[in-house]
């Protein structure tokens, strides 16, 4: 069977609010703090502007008569906030890196002087955030040069670097758990919107999966999270998707995978479940896998027409994952064609006692016991159909094709089932069971068997995500996500030999 799956995600996030409304746009951040002078006196009244080094948009407040300054609704980037006031230096605070969901302190000192004059700090050091929430976050760099597992269903996961490497956690690219939660209980944000799967309940973006390179940081909120978050059982991860600069920069990769690359292993060296070279030696299974694309991303520029830098940004990324694989043999147990007769005898052995009944008979090893007969019996009691006194309480059976008495074998009929006590549904599924091939007829590992979970995947994934800046206060964002998945279900081959991979 062949199935596609195409899913089209829009996320318009109309950010045209001031800044105290768009709180609610849950993955961006803030910077706020208050503003004094040289003798610790608050300040009022201070213009503050933040300005994205990247993007060059700016985002302005000003100082409240505790001299406090808060502004919200940041992107994730780099910071400089400039503090300005007549009568006072200019005091800047550059290279404030800003996080996912990240509320960060920077307070300003004022210095008596002229306000052409500045007054630069350079954040070098972790900035304090104001919040008590217990997570981790992942920049861009520490993200992409990290290792993340190519999933042979769904490439390259996000998801899967959390669940593998992040404290807390627990999981894969499908489902995770966070904090010891049930499966599937935590919220998933995409820039601020819930995009978990909640036909399972959420926790996994299995069906929408961005592309890896598309993702620029992400943080897990494992507790003491917002009130804002009131859809999660456990935890909160938020992804943040990259946005274009007033730089072009872009990227081209490949991840590739291939059986001259990888290890035999035990079970196809030992047995060879997909034949043999003609120097003899195991054929390991076919599995090829291509994770492949690019990004590119910057300023909105049209010669002539339009130049958006410091206004409008774009970011496009392409991930194409192929995978292709051939059926993978192993050896199963199957019915023998003596069994199949109902003769077990070859399964029984007489030199091996390994007991006793409750009626003093022996048992032997591989025996088969009649289920019509189970009776049960009393220490001291006599069986009425044998005649024996039972030595202890308990259950007892006699054995197909033994006497009931001695418990000795009769020769030719030890462990042989009579066709008149085959059930019906046995009686009508045996004659399909005989005519599968088996490659021997020994008593076990006698079926060959082949297959695969699914023989071909082809992902396309496509993410675009525009940002425009129309003031300081209003602002917009969106994004736009194409999965393709077009795929087959997997199958199973049972009888003949092993299949060849020409």
């Amino acid at each position: 069977m062949q199935g596609s799956v195409r899913r089209v995600v829009w996320l318009g996030l109309a950010l045209l609010m001031l800044g105290g409304l768009a709180r609610g746009q849950r993955e961006r951040s803030s910077i706020g703090g208050r503003v004094s002078d040289a003798s610790g006196a608050v300040i009022p009244g201070v213009a503050i502007t933040i300005t994205n080094t990247h993007t060059g948009v700016s985002s302005h407040s000003e100082t409240n008569g505790e001299g406090i300054y808060t502004v919200s609704a940041l992107p994730v980037g780099i910071y400089r906030v400039e503090a300005k006031k007549e009568g006072f230096k200019t005091a800047v605070a550059d290279n404030i890196d800003l996080g996912v969901a990240q509320q960060v302190t920077m307070d300003l000192t004022l210095q008596i002087g002229e306000i052409a004059e500045k007054v630069t700090v350079t954040s070098e050091t972790p900035l304090l955030e104001t919040t008590a929430e217990i997570g981790s976050a992942m920049t861009d760099q520490v993200f992409h040069e990290l290792p993340i597992t190519i999933d042979e269903f769904n490439g390259r996961q996000p998801q899967t670097f959390i669940f593998s490497s992040l404290p807390g956690s627990t999981g894969n690219s499908f489902s995770g758990s966070i904090n010891g939660g049930q499966l599937f209980s935590h919220e998933v944000l995409v820039d601020g919107i819930a995009i978990a799967r909640y036909d399972i309940s959420g926790g996994s973006i299995s069906g929408f999966n961005p592309s890896v390179e598309a993702i620029g940081e992400f943080k897990l909120q494992a507790n003491n999270y917002s009130a804002q978050y009131g859809e999660s059982q456990s935890g909160i991860v938020s992804f943040q998707m990259k946005s274009g600069t007033n730089e072009l920069h872009g990227n081209l990769y490949e991840y590739h995978r291939d059986r001259l690359f990888n290890a035999a292993g035990w079970r196809v060296n030992t047995f060879a479940p997909n034949g043999v070279d003609a120097a003899g030696k195991a054929i390991r299974a076919q599995n090829v896998q291509n994770n492949f694309g690019g990004t590119v991303g910057g300023p909105v520029f049209l010669p002539k027409v339009y130049n958006g830098r410091n206004k409008t940004f774009f970011f496009f990324s392409y991930d194409s994952m192929r995978v292709v694989t051939k059926p993978r043999g192993s050896l199963m147990t199957f019915p023998t064609s003596d069994q199949l007769e109902g003769d077990f005898s070859r399964l029984l052995d007489l030199s091996n006692e390994i007991g006793v009944d409750a009626l003093g008979r022996p048992v032997f090893q591989g025996a088969l016991y009649d289920p019509a007969t189970t009776r049960p019996i009393k220490n001291g009691s006599i069986d009425p159909a044998t005649g024996l006194m039972a030595t202890q309480d308990g259950f007892i059976r006699d054995a197909f094709g033994f006497n009931p008495v001695t418990g000795a074998a009769f020769p030719g009929q030890a462990n042989i089932i009579p066709q008149s006590r085959w059930s019906k549904v046995s009686g009508n599924i045996i004659p399909f069971y005989k005519e599968v091939p088996r490659i021997n007829d020994n008593l076990f590992r006698n079926l060959a068997r082949s297959g695969t979970n699914g023989p071909y995947l082809h992902i396309n994934t496509v993410s675009i995500k525009v940002d425009h800046a129309f003031t300081d206060r209003h602002k917009f964002s969106s994004m736009f996500n194409y999965n393709d998945n077009p795929g087959s279900n997997g199958v199973v081959f049972f009888g003949g030999g092993p299949i060849g991979l020409d």
